[in-house]
């Protein structure tokens, strides 16, 4: 009797194990691309049947082939590996993780929409840079994004996804691209009928309105910046082809905010430690979101309008020099709009208060040129810096 339950028992765990086995892929401990897919289909038609939010992300090495061919198979299962482990750390614990193939990978994020999902994919790339250190070759990744705002189903979700990718691809490595039928139409719309510096132009403003139907005030807020920082430029002495490309990239500053949660943004009391840190992470976001439609200058523009003169700003805690000066005007005209603006935290500052404190901030926050070019302007408030002088300007 006992001989043949052993041998029961035995058959069981060779059954379940050759089981999981069949779902899993060998070299990352991730699910296949069979498990992977049941997985999608049964989460899909729950979030559809509730009404839930679902998305989907797919990513792919970059240069994978270069790095095989280079530096051999071994190197490319490092990679591989670094960057499951990655997806692992970067993502939840109950999110959907599987290699579709090669250097295939995707991730199924119930209850999710497809803003929170891009903020991940940020948290894998700064996990992946921490495991390819030692490495001899870059370990980088594109992404595409969608979730069901954007698909009626599993083939309209995993195609619009990969459309993202190869949108991602197409601007570059190492960026992630979430699908939007109505800005991807519009980017692609202006590059046909006027191609080139068109296309730069086409995505800027869908992705102006994109903001738009976020948040209005944001909008009112961009504007402003967007024109002081003009000013302050052209008070500094820039030539005007860079006062105009800086004014397009304030008005996209402030776009990684989409992926920051309204509850947040709009909180009248203090943030606590976690709902700082999730602001902070709006200004590498931003340039995530530009990058491939700015300049690769006015990128770093946007990364940068946080940094401090003394180190201590957000993302890259950069401090003097290595700040560009774009990122300096843009952090100057950024927090005067700020400061005299209504907000759910604060009442608005007067001029005179405002620029008071920035004179307090120069040659610590900010740049102390940059505050003496702000004292040299003849300032208004926001309503009459945007709408003239009458009537009342809407929060920002």
């Amino acid at each position: 009797v006992a001989l043949v339950v052993a041998l029961a028992v035995g058959a069981d765990a060779a059954r379940a194990q050759l089981t999981v086995q069949a779902l899993t892929d060998p070299l990352t401990g991730l699910a296949n691309r069979r498990a992977f897919h049941d997985r999608l289909g049964e989460e899909v038609g729950r979030a559809l049947r509730h009404d839930r939010p679902l998305t989907l992300v797919v990513l792919d090495l970059d240069r994978f082939k270069a790095t095989n061919d280079l530096h051999g198979h071994a190197a490319g299962d490092r990679a591989l590996s670094a960057l499951a482990a990655a997806l692992r750390a970067g993502f939840r614990s109950d999110d959907v993780i599987g290699r579709l193939g090669g250097d295939e990978f995707a991730v199924l994020l119930p209850e999710t929409p497809a803003l929170e999902a891009l903020v991940g994919t940020d948290r894998v790339r700064a996990e992946l840079r921490l495991r390819g250190d030692d490495e001899p070759f870059d370990v980088s990744f594109s992404a595409g994004v969608c979730d069901l705002t954007q698909a009626a189903g599993v083939d309209e979700l995993e195609r619009h996804a990969d459309l993202a990718l190869y949108q991602a691809k197409h601007r570059g490595a190492g960026l992630s691209w979430i699908y939007d039928h109505e800005v991807a139409g519009e980017i692609a719309d202006a590059a046909r009928e006027r191609g080139g510096r068109a296309e730069t132009l086409g995505g800027l403003h869908a992705l102006a309105r994109a903001i738009d139907a976020k948040d209005h005030s944001t909008r009112e807020h961009s504007r402003r910046v967007a024109e002081l920082a003009g000013a302050l430029a052209t008070g500094l002495g820039w030539p005007g082809d860079r006062v105009r490309l800086l004014r397009e990239a304030a008005v996209l500053h402030d776009v990684g905010k989409i992926g920051v949660p309204d509850r947040v943004l709009r909180k009248p009391a203090p943030l606590d430690p976690a709902e700082y840190a999730l602001v902070q992470q709006h200004a590498a976001l931003g340039a995530q979101i530009v990058d491939g439609v700015l300049t690769p200058e006015q990128v770093r523009w946007v990364r940068g309008h946080h940094e401090r003169v003394d180190g201590r700003g957000y993302p890259d805690g950069l401090a003097g020099a290595r700040i560009s000066d774009g990122a300096l005007v843009l952090a100057v005209a950024d927090a005067f709009d700020a400061m005299t603006s209504s907000r759910p935290y604060g009442v608005p500052l007067s001029v005179d208060v405002a620029l008071r404190e920035c004179r307090a901030g120069a040659g610590t926050q900010f740049d102390a040129a940059i505050v003496a070019a702000l004292e040299a302007l003849p300032l208004a408030g926001p309503a009459s810096r945007v709408h003239g002088a009458a009537g009342p300007h809407p929060p920002a």
